[in-house]
């Protein structure tokens, strides 16, 4: 979880709720164990809405590839890959000189 504002509401949360179901609370066991489970969930609650939240920005990015033109992308690789093996097979001297200028 991020920022101490939602820890601070979390906890206010856990709060509430266990006032709202103190009433139909069974007492089986010991009430903290009540409180902790509370806590639990609404911690879990939380952990699956950032989780969708992700997903969600996962899902924009995957979008946002798919409008790149794949050919051009694919042409630029293999023009750049041919470039390099070429630069390879030059003496060492000129493979220097390429590199210092181009970087």
């Amino acid at each position: 979880m991020q920022g101490d504002d939602k820890l601070k509401d979390i906890t206010q949360e856990v709060f509430i709720r266990f006032i709202r179901y103190l009433p139909i609370y069974h007492e089986e066991g010991k009430i903290l164990h009540f409180l902790y489970r509370i806590a639990s969930n609404l911690c879990n609650d939380e952990y699956r809405k950032q989780n969708r939240y992700r997903e969600s920005q996962k899902f924009e990015e995957y979008e946002l590839v798919a409008n790149i033109d794949v050919h051009e992308d694919v042409l630029q690789r293999c023009t750049q890959e041919e470039l390099m093996y070429c630069i390879s097979k030059l003496p060492l001297k000129q493979q220097v000189v390429i590199y210092l200028h181009s970087f």
